[in-house]
């Protein structure tokens, strides 16, 4: 998606004025973060990592093709700090966590680790987001009641979920597709619905804040616990079983992954 912005120099200033993260060179591309990492070798995994996060990766073939990711991202923003990394699907993989903690990510949103902010391998994991599911605004009560219990919620949006009747990246399920192809579209009506529900729901955030029962940031830079202040509820097959949860869609059952996910928990 930076690629294509990058040619919109009115996009990128408007975007000037947000907290940008980062989301994967490759998102749904085969291999996947969870696919290419899925070796023996950890420290192997890592250097994989550190080569296709910073790389263009071809949509239909999964190839390196010169610069990209990560390294394109700062040179379209190069006075923005991009600091923040979510794993598509929520499907993050120790030793590309750590080579994206080299290429100075310090914060993560993809993990169920805690579901307070907690410092663990120099790395600050927030909770994992809670996904808002705007075609039925009937679950914002249980969803605001949530909100109150915890000390901190991150929302899951996506804005492709408002014009796209099916998962966007479903053309990726079984292997790479021949040619990219746009998925079918929800009409009009439905996608207005859908607008409406997403302002039904900040103007619900916006009145809990305004009832100071609520506190709505972007900063990043609080202090979180030391995950060994959580060491005992951590549960690494829980885990784990939460962060392969998105490749049931790929039909990929990874051989070694569990060994990084306990060496790295450990």
């Amino acid at each position: 998606m930076i690629e294509k912005i990058a040619n919109y120099p009115t996009i990128v200033e408007m975007l000037k004025e947000h907290e940008i993260g980062y989301h994967s060179s490759g998102h749904s591309v085969r291999p996947t973060i969870f696919e290419y990492t899925d070796i023996s070798d950890f420290h192997k995994a890592y250097n994989i990592s550190l080569l296709r996060e910073t790389s263009h990766i071809n949509p239909l073939t999964g190839e390196i093709e010169g610069e990209g990711g990560l390294s394109l991202l700062r040179k379209v923003f190069p006075n923005k700090e991009i600091k923040s990394f979510r794993a598509p699907g929520l499907c993050w993989s120790p030793p590309n966590l750590m080579a994206l903690s080299d290429l100075k990510i310090k914060f993560d949103f993809s993990t169920a680790i805690s579901f307070d902010i907690c410092a663990f391998k120099g790395i600050t994991f927030f909770p994992a987001p809670m996904q808002v599911n705007l075609f039925n605004v009937r679950n914002t009560p249980r969803i605001l009641k949530i909100i109150l219990e915890r000390s901190t919620t991150v929302f899951l949006i996506h804005p492709d979920s408002i014009v796209n009747a099916r998962l966007w990246d479903s053309i990726y399920f079984d292997e790479n597709p021949r040619n990219l192809s746009l998925v079918a579209q929800r009409s009009l009506r439905n996608s207005m619905g859908m607008f409406a529900n997403l302002e039904l729901f900040y103007l619900s955030l916006k009145t809990l804040h305004q009832a100071k029962l609520l506190k709505i940031t972007s900063d990043l830079n609080e202090q979180p616990k030391e995950i060994k202040d959580i060491k005992n509820e951590l549960d690494p097959a829980k885990i784990y079983e939460i962060a392969a949860y998105w490749l049931k869609f790929f039909h990929y059952r990874p051989k070694h992954l569990f060994d990084h996910f306990l060496e790295f928990l450990k």
